[in-house]
Order: C-alpha cells, then sequence, then structure tokens
C-alpha cells in the first residue's frame, strides 16, 4: 500500500482534490476529515520531541495527554470536519490511540525514552490500521491500494512523516496565494485583516520553500500540483497522477474542476484589497507562475513537466 500524504497552506484546493482524486477505486481517504496527528501541535511531532531528542519524565506525560485530546478532537465532528469516530467508531480509535501511545510507557504506566527507530516504527503502525478500516473494491489487491491523508500543514513536516517506514508520495497543492489570503479573511478562524492574512501565507511559503529545499537536499521528492493548473490542464495532471501513484481510472475525475470558477474571489474584491494583495503577494505569485495582472491565472506548465515522475517535484518554488 501507498501513502499519500497531501498539504498545502490552508484554502489552496486541497480538499477538492482530494475529492476528485479519491474517485479512483484504488484510492481510499476519510473524506473531510484531517489526521491532525501527523503535522499540528500536540501531535507526532511533540511526542518525538518529548520522547525522542529531550525526554524528561517529568514532560513526557503531559504530551501524552495533549495527545489523547488531539485525539478526542480528531475523533469529533464539527461544522467543519468528519469525525474520524464516525468513519471507524471511537471505541475502535480509542483503543488504537491507547495501544500506540501505551508502547512509549514501561509495564507499569510510567513514561520511558524510546529511540527514533522504534518511535518511527510505532506510528507507521498506527497509520497502517487506521488505513486498514478504509473499504476498497474486492479486484484492488491490497498491494494496490492508496491510503490519502489530506492535512493542509501536512508537507511542512515533511522531514518527520519521510522517516515513518512507509511508502510515502507527498503531494502539495497550492492555489494563487493572493486568492488564499482573500479566502481566509472570510474565514471566521483567520486573521480577519487582509494584511494579517497575507502575512500568514507569506509564511507558510516562507516555510514551504525551505521544507522543498530540504526534500531535494535529502533525496525526498514532492510532487507540486497548483489547482489553477489542474483545472486548465487536466488531460497532462491525470495522466502524471496515474504514474505517480500506480494506479488506473476514470480520466474525467477533474471534468468539473474549471478555472473560471476558482477565481471567483477574485471579482469580489474591492480595488484597495486588489492593491493590499497585489503589494504583499504579487511578487511571490508571479514567481510561483501567476499573472501581476489577473488574480488566479496560472502560466500552463510545460509538457516536459509531466513527462517523468518527478517532472512536477519542486516546481515553482525554486
Amino acid at each position: 500500500m501507498k501513502y499519500v500524504f497531501v498539504g498545502g497552506p490552508g484554502r489552496s484546493g486541497t480538499s477538492v482534490f482530494v475529492h476528485r482524486l479519491q474517485l479512483w477505486p484504488a484510492i481510499g481517504s476519510f473524506l473531510d476529515n484531517e489526521l491532525k496527528f501527523f503535522s499540528e501541535a500536540d501531535g507526532i511531532w511533540d511526542l518525538y520531541w518529548n520522547f525522542v531528542k529531550a525526554f524528561s519524565p517529568q514532560r513526557a506525560p503531559m504530551a501524552l495527554k495533549r495527545f489523547r485530546l488531539l485525539s478526542q478532537n480528531v475523533a469529533t465532528s464539527s461544522a467543519r470536519y468528519v469525525g474520524l469516530s464516525e468513519h471507524i467508531g471511537e471505541k475502535a480509535l480509542s483503543n488504537l490511540v491507547e495501544t500506540t501511545i501505551g508502547q512509549l510507557c514501561t509495564p507499569e504506566g510510567i513514561a520511558r525514552q524510546v529511540g527514533p527507530d522504534e518511535f518511527f516504527r510505532l506510528f507507521a503502525g498506527m497509520t497502517e490500521t487506521l488505513a486498514g478500516y478504509l473499504k476498497y473494491p474486492d479486484e484492488i489487491a491490497p498491494t494496490e491500494r492508496v491510503f490519502v491523508e489530506k492535512t493542509p500543514h501536512n508537507l511542512l513536516r515533511t522531514d518527520l512523516l519521510a522517516r515513518l517506514p512507509l511508502k510515502s508520495v507527498f503531494i502539495h497543492v497550492m492555489r494563487d496565494p493572493r486568492l488564499i489570503a482573500a479566502s481566509l479573511l472570510k474565514m471566521p478562524w483567520g486573521p480577519g485583516d487582509l494584511v494579517q492574512c497575507c502575512q500568514w501565507v507569506e509564511q507558510y511559503m516562507i516555510a514551504m520553500t525551505s521544507k522543498f529545499a530540504w526534500a531535494r537536499d535529502n533525496g525526498i521528492t514532492i510532487h507540486s500540483l497548483f489547482i489553477e493548473g489542474i483545472a486548465s490542464q487536466k488531460a497532462q495532471h491525470i495522466q502524471y497522477l496515474k504514474r505517480v501513484l500506480g494506479v488506473e481510472g476514470d480520466e474525467t475525475i477533474f471534468d468539473t474542476l474549471n478555472p473560471e470558477p476558482l477565481r471567483k474571489g477574485a471579482e469580489t474584491l474591492s480595488s484597495k484589497q486588489r492593491v493590499i494583495l497585489n503589494a504583499q503577494l504579487g511578487p511571490a505569485a508571479e514567481a510561483l507562475g501567476y499573472s501581476a495582472g489577473a488574480q488566479g491565472v496560472r502560466r500552463p506548465d510545460p509538457a516536459e513537466s509531466f513527462m517523468t515522475e518527478n517532472g512536477l517535484a519542486g516546481a515553482g518554488w525554486m
């Protein structure tokens, strides 16, 4: 089984992408759920720090407590997400979490320091167990199945995820950063100020650029896709993804994804907001291949970018 970690800045099109990708029979995903264990605060990264890098018998139990609280949050449905417990059951999830983190303790329940290999094997096993709850058509052999996990900031933890002993694929989905900032402005959980929204996006891009550089230096492939590019070059992206994921399926999954609806956010912006967006994020957008004058319009990727498995690795970020 392949394990595909999809990430990108919030409001970039990751959900749209995974919803359509999941239409291929070999691909399974807990739709409308984000497994924040892999990238968010109090998840695996914090456990790694507390149990491997800087073990303390006083701090480690608190890290376990926070991980349990995070798992409860992931299990619970909200207005935006389907709780993982609706997919696999609350008891199954609780048992999995307790079985996994229980191995970070002695038989007497005392937190213990573990080595990196043991740590990553432990959470790879948790990931494999979660993937095992998904249903695939009988004709899809276990070795041909693909598990997709989408949480926006996944790829900011590429250095962590790449150490899981799994057959992993990393896909980053991006959108015109100016439209991401404009969309964030409408979100109740966003900063509520357009300049601050731009700063959020800018800081994400700085962090993600460093991850692309790290991945390149360490022989890790991050496939760099742009939602507007997928919408305008459907056939090329279909063939590229089939090759990268090793799957077959309907070639019309992106047919309802079109460039113009993706630009609707730009049409409602005031002239003042456009000035702010272009001033704050215009150079970054142009560096990623977007038009300076028309927000949400990106130049086509050259044909040779799709010709090899790693053709779009890091595209636009280096």
